[in-house]
């Protein structure tokens, strides 16, 4: 689902959206020893309900490709509090950098 209405930068609202306890950043098992280490940045709109609106991820920089695809795949395991400006809750741009580390599997 893409962004419908105004989409808000951090710098336009009085709070943030903020991840909730976050799930672990587990390396998907799909991805390991393509990519040992390592770590994506991916900026996205998160909603009035705080859920991320999926087809809006994109990867801004990754140390490796399967590291941004690693990435995008852990990112449904996400919540977050949405943005406020006001008294009410608003679309807003998330930008969240994922590392990732095998080396200790």
């Amino acid at each position: 689902m893409l962004a419908t209405g105004p989409v808000y930068r951090a710098c336009q609202v009085d709070r943030e959206a903020e991840a909730l306890p976050r799930a672990p950043e587990t390396f998907p098992m799909t991805f390991r020893g393509k990519c040992r280490s390592g770590g994506a940045r991916l900026a996205f709109v998160v909603d009035t309900s705080g859920r991320i609106l999926p087809r809006t991820a994109r990867t801004m920089n990754a140390t490796h490709p399967d590291c941004a695809r690693a990435a995008v795949a852990v990112l449904p395991r996400y919540r977050f509090s949405p943005a406020i400006l006001g008294d009410r809750a608003v679309q807003a741009l998330v930008d969240l950098v994922f590392r990732f580390d095998t080396q200790g599997d």
